[in-house]
């Protein structure tokens, strides 16, 4: 889930337009990156892969994102 501020940061028409594409998603690789982020590799629809860096805070009922940037 996403984190509340990150919810205002972002527009619904950018997440909806992005993950409306999007069939399947499949996590190759990850790895701790500090600083309450870890660092993710994405394989989307068995096609084309991406890296994130996705940051992480603890919410009432576990970790909830609070943002992320495309590493490669």
């Amino acid at each position: 889930m996403l984190s509340p501020s990150y919810q205002e940061r972002l527009s619904y028409g950018a997440y909806d337009g992005f993950w409306s594409g999007i069939g399947e998603v499949t996590v190759q690789d990850s790895a701790p990156a500090g600083g309450g982020a870890v660092d993710v590799t994405l394989l989307y629809d068995g096609g084309s892969d991406e890296v994130r860096r996705v940051y992480l805070e603890r919410g009432p009922d576990g970790w909830l994102i609070s943002g992320d940037e495309i590493l490669g």
